[in-house]
């Protein structure tokens, strides 16, 4: 028994809205550490500032793959697109 092809369009589309919802969430607790590198003293140190290019890059990474899995979601494309679009990202990821 196959299942039906609005079920499995239906089923990329939940996990395509997962995965972006957990890269946002990366993104979101990464830009926290970045933010407050540094507290409670105000002392930055050295691990901090090197640090602070690398995670801030890598946040807008995460963020970057979470709009593009939003994006593979809700265009209208084909399901094996989908499907693709969405391991490729999770690799990446």
């Amino acid at each position: 028994m196959t299942p039906s092809a609005t079920s499995m369009r239906a089923l990329g589309i939940v996990a395509c809205v997962g995965c972006a919802i957990a890269a946002l969430g990366l993104a979101y607790l990464t830009w926290g550490s970045v933010y407050l590198i540094g507290f409670p003293d105000s002392h930055v140190t050295d691990y901090g500032k090197a640090t602070e290019g690398p995670l801030g890059d890598l946040a807008w990474a995460e963020a970057g793959l979470g709009l593009l899995f939003l994006l593979l979601a809700f265009v209208p494309i084909g399901t094996r697109a989908r499907v693709i679009g969405c391991v490729v990202a999770v690799v990446a990821l």
